[in-house]
């Protein structure tokens, strides 16, 4: 049995400078308080199965939300509200065979604000000496958070206090293979369904920016991934993944939605089991932005120097990310002038770190 309680707080305060015209200062602030408890209880049954039974609460008793200019004083929202959700979630793990498992499982969500859904998941897996195999099916869901609800902000967006929970139907096919002692080989293959699908447009009727459910999205890919661990110290992973994500109706790609992604990582022990290097890097091919066109293609590499217990308690690191100073941008949502937001160059990391 395992129990936890937890309390968060969270507070957000933005300063801009918005041309109505004329230029006029403006703010947003949000603080959101929230706490809970979840507790779950595992426990093995009749030698084959392995049950899990859980349940959660989290009460958001502060969610306010404000935005308003300074000069001259305009209040465009003030918006006060709490919310409450409850969980209960099952699973089993069913061994049919020495090789073969069923791991099947649902979850129960209950929201104040749009009430209840229930998210089943299911997989088989098959493992013969160094191959697993494993045919996997989950459906999930993401409520709408309050600022995609309720926000207004200074003539600019209004609220949608209608806004459905997204869902999303995966199948996933899995093939693990191990090679040797140190190589893990594994190729998926995945297609997912998306419906009500929320997403930030522009109502025609009024001009402003909004939060809607859209149509359904597809998306489709396969991605292999190559890793290995020596006792040494090295170890390093490789993955390539190729996707497609595509609106079901009108059968155009999605913004800000690569369709070939490369990861790669390397870390090299310095001294002994004290002192290592890292090396990542990243490839993310171009992406279409809201006007049609395109973001450029992005290259990453990131250097790290740390070490592990070279003095009892401490722990050291140094980070360069984008050590190439490579310039490139995002797509912009609908509330940015520029079709791409300009990214950070090379950056520096110092962290000391103790422990007792």
């Amino acid at each position: 049995m395992k129990g936890r309680l937890y309390y968060d707080r969270y507070y957000y305060r933005g300063d801009y400078l918005i041309n109505y015209p004329p230029p006029t200062f403006n703010q947003d602030f949000l603080t959101t308080d929230q706490a809970g408890g979840e507790l779950t209880l595992v426990k093995r049954l009749f030698d084959k199965h392995k049950v899990t039974l859980g349940g959660e609460f989290r009460s958001q008793f502060q969610m306010d939300q404000s935005n308003k200019d300074a000069d001259p004083p305009a209040t465009y929202l003030d918006d006060k509200r709490k919310s409450n959700i409850g969980a209960v979630y099952l699973q089993d793990e069913f061994a049919i065979t020495d090789r073969l498992i069923l791991n099947a499982g649902f979850r129960y969500d209950h929201y104040s604000t749009f009430g209840g859904t229930v998210n089943p998941r299911a997989g088989l897996i098959y493992t013969w000496r160094d191959t697993t195999a494993k045919l996997l099916y989950g459906r999930a869901f993401r409520a709408p958070n309050p600022f995609e609800q309720f926000y207004v902000g200074a003539g600019v967006s209004k609220a949608n206090p209608d806004l459905k929970p997204e869902i999303i139907n995966t199948y996933e096919l899995v093939l693990e293979q191990y090679i040797g002692h140190h190589l893990r080989g594994s190729a998926s293959a995945f297609y997912y369904e998306i419906d009500k699908l929320i997403s930030q447009i522009l109502d025609p009727s009024d001009g402003l920016l909004v939060y809607r459910n859209g149509d359904k999205i597809n998306a489709k890919g396969l991605e292999l991934t190559l890793e290995g661990k020596w006792p040494s110290g090295w170890d390093g992973r490789l993955s390539y993944a190729i996707q497609e994500a595509r609106d079901s109706v009108s059968d155009r790609l999605l913004t800000n939605s690569p369709q070939h992604l490369v990861k790669g990582n390397l870390i090299v022990p310095l001294y002994s089991d004290k002192v290592f290097a890292s090396v990542e890097t990243r490839y993310m091919s171009s992406r279409l932005t809201l006007t049609g066109n395109k973001a450029k293609n992005v290259f990453l590499t990131n250097v790290t120097l740390f070490t592990q217990q070279l003095l009892p308690g401490w722990e050291f690191s140094a980070q360069v990310n984008n050590l190439f100073g490579h310039r490139y941008g995002d797509p912009g949502s609908g509330e940015h002038l520029q079709d791409t937001i300009l990214q950070d160059g090379r950056t520096y990391w110092l962290k000391l770190k103790y422990r007792f």
